[in-house]
């Protein structure tokens, strides 16, 4: 079987979904899994008579009614991105001061990320704000566009010096993580944001809503030891890397 890594995850969050009740810890994947699978999968999907509205009939059209045509299915990546279920609301019956720290740590690695994102992006949109602004004959419009890049670059450069303040909470929270796994006997390559190796089946499944592969992972059940669970998980262990439209947002499977 072929092998693939993923990031261990305590807790995790998505930009689109409040944080889940329970206790989670997901093996999260890169999107390249949705990316190339997805489009395969939903090709083999058979059309189905569904209500949808013509985005180029509707538009600018006072009969904007949804009517019947066959499509296929779409296939979404789900909110979390891609990956493995290890732990599904289930309480760790040890060391569960390790495992709120790993949450906190996770949400500290989101941030981070979150805030490089939103710097380039804003610093992206500034400048093609001032492309418009070259081209721009109207003072008005002129004006309102100046407006919007000073905007875009001082929110850009707020979001750049927040970053070495988490990034030192960042530091300290692994420091104590670590610590406190070494006092515990936990491994270290359990730690948040840890690479996880794992063997996966080449041929994808689906029960119609999720498109999964079937995994083998050792570090999976060795980290559901270390906190008190029972070594295996039910459902197997499993890769979903999409979902039927409208089931993106659900929880993890």
């Amino acid at each position: 079987m072929p092998t693939a890594t993923g990031h261990l995850r305590y807790g995790p969050q998505s930009h689109t979904v409040k944080r889940r009740s329970g206790w989670w810890l997901l093996i999260i994947c890169e999107s390249d899994w949705y990316e190339y699978y997805a489009p395969l999968a939903q090709a083999e999907l058979p059309p189905e008579w569904v209500k949808a509205v013509d985005r180029r009939r509707a538009t600018g059209s006072a009969d904007p009614e949804p009517r019947l045509a066959v499509l296929r299915p779409y296939l979404l990546e789900p909110a979390w991105k891609p990956h493995i279920c290890c732990v599904r609301r289930e309480r760790p019956k040890r060391h569960v001061d390790l495992w709120e720290l790993g949450i906190k740590i996770g949400d500290l690695m989101d941030d981070e990320v979150h805030r490089i994102e939103s710097a380039k992006y804003l610093r992206a949109k500034a400048a093609n704000l001032e492309e418009q602004l070259i081209t721009n004959r109207k003072p008005t419009r002129a004006n309102r566009l100046r407006k919007e890049i000073d905007s875009a670059l001082r929110t850009a450069e707020a979001r750049d010096a927040d970053l070495p303040t988490i990034r030192r909470r960042l530091g300290h929270a692994r420091r104590n993580w670590l610590q406190m796994a070494a006092a515990k006997g936990v491994s270290v390559t359990f730690e948040p944001g840890a690479e996880i190796e794992f063997e996966f089946n080449e041929s994808p499944r689906s029960n119609g809503r999720h498109w999964w592969f079937d995994v083998r992972c050792g570090a999976l059940h060795a980290v559901r030891k270390a906190f008190g669970l029972r070594p295996k998980v039910y459902p197997a262990p499993h890769l979903t890397f999409a979902v039927r439209e409208g089931l993106e947002d659900r929880e993890p499977d």
